[in-house]
């Protein structure tokens, strides 16, 4: 599962595993049995049966990492035995890239090769260890060497990079304030969706 927006369907069996699909009456509680200190549970805790099925709607955990989740009567009925279930939670969709410059230390200056550090984080900051998709770099009126056409390279981006990816040999031809963006470039492009961060620097004069 990931950290966004689940839903968790449970069937009501009888006592010989058969689906009891006229209940419409039983509530189910999930609760968090172990995961990372201090993290939380949301969304619809408690939800009641409808024709022997139980829905429930938006569960997020607000961190990654294996958590243990109990499923049991809301009243404490004796009559339902309580399930558990070990889930691994992962990162959410990618929501922004970080993206760092390096060498860090170093002001930019036209006409001198520099790199770009890029971390791809869901919405609530982690990293999206299995981000799989194409990055695009653009710098306005500038060129960047080694591009696929003027202004702009493509960076494919795989779950064996977990997540960053270093960009080099960026050299921006023009001084003052530049913007750099990242725009990811999805399967089947929709305006609606996507991602896109920028990097506002100031590149000084050259050598």
């Amino acid at each position: 599962t990931t950290m966004q927006d689940n839903q968790k369907y449970f069937c009501l069996l009888d006592a010989d595993g058969n689906w009891v699909r006229s209940d419409s009456s039983t509530e189910l509680r999930v609760a968090l049995l172990d995961g990372a200190p201090g993290a939380a549970l949301t969304g619809t805790l408690v939800a009641r049966a409808d024709e022997g099925t139980v829905l429930f709607n938006n569960i997020m955990y607000d961190t990654t990492g294996f958590i243990t989740l109990s499923i049991e009567a809301a009243d404490g009925s004796s009559g339902i035995q309580p399930l558990s279930a070990r889930i691994l939670v992962q990162p959410a969709d990618a929501a922004l890239f970080e993206i760092t410059p390096f060498p860090a230390d170093l002001p930019l200056r036209a006409g001198v090769p520099f790199g770009l550090h890029v971390v791809v984080k869901d919405q609530f900051g982690f990293v999206k260890t299995d981000y799989d998709d194409t990055l695009r770099l653009t710098t306005p009126q500038n060129v960047v060497r080694g591009v696929l056409e003027d202004g702009f390279r493509e960076i494919v981006v795989t779950p064996e990079f977990n997540g960053s990816v270093d960009i080099s040999d960026i050299v921006l031809k023009k001084a003052g304030e530049q913007r750099i963006q990242l725009t990811d470039l999805p399967a089947e492009p929709d305006p609606d969706t996507g991602v896109s961060s920028h990097l506002d620097v100031f590149v000084y004069s050259g050598p």
